[in-house]
């Protein structure tokens, strides 16, 4: 039996939950005065959806482990930039802990950008596995 953690109706709950969360992050995004304190809703919003990535690689851990060899790497491409475009991002977020700087939030500001996209084509591409675990039970 599965664990509850990474049956599918958890994994269809995070990965939707991360698409809300990613909207949600888009929209809240301010001006500089705001999104530079972690109070702000685009700060808040951000930290839930870095948590739900983390679930969300959790989950598919065997998938992600498998993409460090090399045959499997070249074969799931799209997988393999949103990681370690993931990587990028969470060390952006990692460089507002250690100070709050105008490089920085270029930086921060570039690896979203580029996050963003990379993770619009990863939905893309995983879509009809999405549709399957949110109508199979």
């Amino acid at each position: 039996m599965k664990s509850i953690f990474i049956s599918r109706r958890a994994k269809a709950t995070v990965d939707v939950a991360m698409i809300l969360a990613l909207i949600i992050a888009l929209c809240s995004k301010s001006h500089f005065a705001t999104i530079a304190h972690w109070q702000s809703p685009h700060g808040i919003i951000g930290i839930v959806w870095l948590l739900l990535i983390t679930i969300h690689i959790i989950q598919h851990w065997p998938f992600i482990k498998a993409l460090t060899k090399k045959k499997v790497f070249l074969k799931n491409k799209i997988t393999a930039f949103t990681t370690i475009s993931f990587i990028l991002m969470a060390a952006s977020i990692l460089l507002f802990v250690i100070g709050f700087s105008s490089p920085v939030l270029r930086f921060h500001n570039v690896m979203g950008h580029f996050f963003l996209i990379i993770v619009i084509i990863h939905i893309i591409d995983k879509f009809k596995k999405l549709i399957t675990l949110l109508i199979n039970k």
